[in-house]
């Protein structure tokens, strides 16, 4: 589970939320992970979409707790043949992207 990861003001929009989110995606692949959700900021909820997420409606996984100002969000990563399994990102809101 990944929990409050945030860029710094000082170097945002210069790249870094969208590696680590890529290696994010990445490590849940090698784990056969399939599915992704955070708890996305607000102001964040623009980065997620534009990186592939969406907002989750419905009955969102347990381990991803309800918190106050937040955007659920999912991902989900495209797999070939394998057993897929769901993974939480960020109980409580994560306040910058990825």
């Amino acid at each position: 589970m990944v929990r409050l990861v945030a860029i710094t003001a000082a170097i945002r929009g210069q790249g870094h939320g969208r590696i680590l989110n890529a290696m994010v995606e990445g490590y849940a692949h090698r784990l056969g992970i399939s599915i992704l959700f955070v708890n996305a900021a607000s102001d964040a909820e623009g980065f997620y979409a534009a990186t592939g997420w969406k907002r989750f409606e419905g009955h969102p996984p347990r381990l991803l707790e309800h918190a106050n100002n937040c955007v659920p969000m999912q991902k989900t990563i495209i797999r070939q043949g394998a057993k897929s399994t769901q993974a939480g990102l960020g109980g409580l809101c994560d306040r910058r992207p990825l």
